[in-house]
């Protein structure tokens, strides 16, 4: 699943769905926040002037997403921070993309 997840509007959902079909393991890339704490924003407004739904979440988030809907193990295999920056509340982060993979 390949630069997907953080176009959908429930994610939580479609990683179940995902684990339920997958056999052994799933690898899956996509924008992330570099942040330590468990942070996932929704819907940010105007960004890259896309009209579609966007998520953008923290590493520990998405370890976390991974491991409620019964992923055994899953570990960041590639991150490459690209510099971009997000204003979330009164927190900076700036953007990555990860590739990370999740065995069943």
């Amino acid at each position: 699943m390949f630069g997907v997840y953080y176009h959908l509007e429930d994610h939580l959902e479609v990683f179940r769905n995902i684990y339920e079909k997958s056999n052994e393991q799933v690898i899956f890339s996509g924008h992330v926040l570099n942040s330590s704490k468990k942070i996932c924003k929704i819907n940010l407004d105007g960004l890259f002037n896309m009209t579609a739904s966007y998520t953008i979440a923290s590493i520990p988030y998405l370890l976390d997403i991974c491991k409620r809907c019964g992923f055994k193990k899953t570990e960041l295999v590639g991150l490459r921070m690209d510099g971009i920056k997000y204003k979330l509340g009164w927190h900076v982060f700036k953007r990555g993309s990860a590739v990370f993979r999740a065995y069943k």
